[in-house]
């Protein structure tokens, strides 16, 4: 996991990621406080994702992510691949992508 924290330590995003198989990496949580959304705190913390992926060896991610984020992965380069249903996740169908390191 790891966190972003404003300068006051209060945590603004963070991250979770974990293996599919031993190829993929899989992220299980990307959240951004909605006060920092638009801000760059997203773009970064994706880099940093990416970055842990491949230094892991990893060499394809998969999100299976919230129809409102469907925008910002996309523009991080994730390849929308189906739309899945979930358990945690109510409404539309959340929607797989897939990045390929």
């Amino acid at each position: 996991m790891r966190v972003a924290e404003h300068t006051d330590g209060h945590v603004i995003a963070f991250y979770a990621l974990g293996p599919l198989d031993d190829s993929a990496g899989e992220v299980w949580f990307f959240f951004v406080d909605p006060p920092f959304i638009g801000r760059g705190v997203g773009r970064r913390l994706f880099e940093n994702l990416l970055a842990t992926t491949r230094s892991a060896g990893m060499r394809s991610l998969r999100i299976d992510a919230d129809p409102g984020a469907a925008s910002f992965y996309e523009r991080m380069g994730a390849a929308r691949v189906a739309e899945t249903p979930s358990d945690s996740i109510p409404g539309p169908l959340p929607t797989r992508y897939e990045v390929t390191l």
